[in-house]
């Protein structure tokens, strides 16, 4: 599954940053996330040296798990019909609820989420 997001997060004119993963570059838009998640709003303000890194290292978490977590709020993922095929099983929504990063979306993300996870159930 994650060749899928070596096709979502390829460097574009709408990604501004990178965030690297296991030694992968995913390329993302900061505004984008910093309104999903309190994580990465303070991830990229100027308080953090990361708000000035080119290349963000993410540690602690797999790329796969990483991936799945931020193909969830990433405006191309739901432009995948592999993706939102993927996320039908509710052995993804239990591994996207267990992520490390879960606790850092927003309300309005995970009501989104659970939106679209139970009409698929």
């Amino acid at each position: 599954m994650t060749d899928i997001y070596d096709v979502i997060f390829l460097k574009s004119e709408k990604n501004d940053t990178v965030l690297e993963v296991e030694g992968k570059k995913l390329h993302v838009n900061k505004a984008f996330l910093s309104y999903h998640s309190d994580f990465f709003a303070a991830l990229f303000s100027s308080k953090f040296k990361e708000g000035s890194m080119d290349v963000i290292p993410i540690e602690d978490v797999t790329y796969e798990d990483f991936g799945l977590l931020i193909g969830t709020i990433h405006p191309k993922i739901f432009q995948s019909p592999k993706m939102i095929n993927e996320l039908r099983y509710v052995e993804k929504a239990k591994k996207l609820r267990a992520s490390p990063g879960n606790k850092d979306l927003s309300d309005r993300t995970k009501a989104i989420l659970l939106d679209r996870i139970v009409t698929f159930i």
